[in-house]
């Protein structure tokens, strides 16, 4: 690249959105290049324990697209540093040196070390009865091509100045109730979980990015995460890929995030009873003796 072609040089600020020459008026068009002030809000209002974290996966590394994070000076498992980032409150960038464990082989950053792959470490912590069946898994788990992804993003989503390519989400059951709700508020999509009891890192990171599903799996299950002992048992983690988080957030700013069924006021209650009553309208409607149980019948 040179002073004469600027076109060439690298972007020091991020664009603000694509300027297409067709398409919407401009004014009608959305910022494309990075996740909304209103989407950060929505998001970080969740009930989660921990703030959720805005993950993007890097060829190049991220100051070349304009990302200014710092580069982190940790060296830990890549189930760790979402964590980190949450209790930090700090965001940055990792590349193959800063990951110890086999977060960097399900990121294609590295190849599988053949002693790991043969099973040999699974049979020795007992969690699997013998290397053939820990074995078996690497030719399961989902990977990204080798050095796609060179640099990995963490960043609390207050702090995210990109697209992300996944959020994680760590909370409670209430808190899961309503992310997970709002993945199938609008769609209607099935709520999956997939795992393994090794490995928890291509469940949390690779499968959702790649299969475009959101995933879910519980704190105190994967053998790697527990030893280490990254969260507290019982909390659930929700993977939300790119595809899908859209959709999350709007769902979030229009559904009510505690049901009316359980909300305990005078009026919650009258409005549900009222609600219900008009189903045995709809129930004759549809046909002639049709009938839906009241409220009021509830304990005939």
């Amino acid at each position: 690249m040179s002073a004469d072609h600027p076109s060439d040089s690298i972007p020091q600020e991020p664009s603000p959105g694509r300027r297409p020459v067709s398409g919407a008026p401009e004014h009608l068009r959305l910022r494309s290049d990075r996740l909304s002030n209103e989407a950060k809000a929505v998001l970080s209002a969740l009930p989660c324990e921990y703030v959720p974290v805005a993950i993007k996966f890097c060829a190049v590394s991220p100051e070349h697209v304009g990302l200014r994070y710092p580069k982190s000076s940790e060296r830990m498992s890549l189930c760790q540093f979402v964590s980190h980032a949450q209790k930090t409150k700090t965001a940055f960038y990792i590349d193959k040196n800063n990951e110890n464990c086999m977060g960097r082989t399900v990121l294609g950053m590295a190849d599988e070390p053949p002693l790991g792959a043969s099973g040999q470490a699974g049979y020795d912590f007992g969690v699997f009865r013998d290397q053939n069946a820990n074995s078996r898994l690497y030719y399961q788990i989902p990977k990204a091509i080798r050095n796609t992804i060179n640099y990995v993003v963490f960043a609390p989503v207050d702090q995210c100045e990109f697209n992300p390519d996944l959020v994680i989400f760590v909370g409670n059951t209430k808190a899961a109730d309503i992310i997970l709700r709002a993945t199938s508020y609008i769609s209607g999509d099935l709520w999956e979980s997939k795992s393994s009891s090794v490995l928890s890192c291509a469940w949390t990171y690779m499968y959702p990015w790649l299969s475009g599903k959101v995933n879910f799996t519980q704190t105190g299950l994967h053998h790697g995460m527990s030893r280490r002992k990254v969260y507290p048992e019982g909390l659930t983690v929700i993977s939300v890929p790119y595809q899908k988080l859209d959709e999350l957030v709007l769902a979030l700013r229009e559904m009510d995030w505690e049901l009316i069924a359980f909300r305990d006021t005078e009026e919650d209650r009258q409005e549900l009873t009222r609600r219900m009553r008009r189903w045995n309208e709809f129930a004759r409607e549809i046909s002639e003796g049709g009938e839906f149980s009241l409220p009021e019948n509830s304990n005939r």
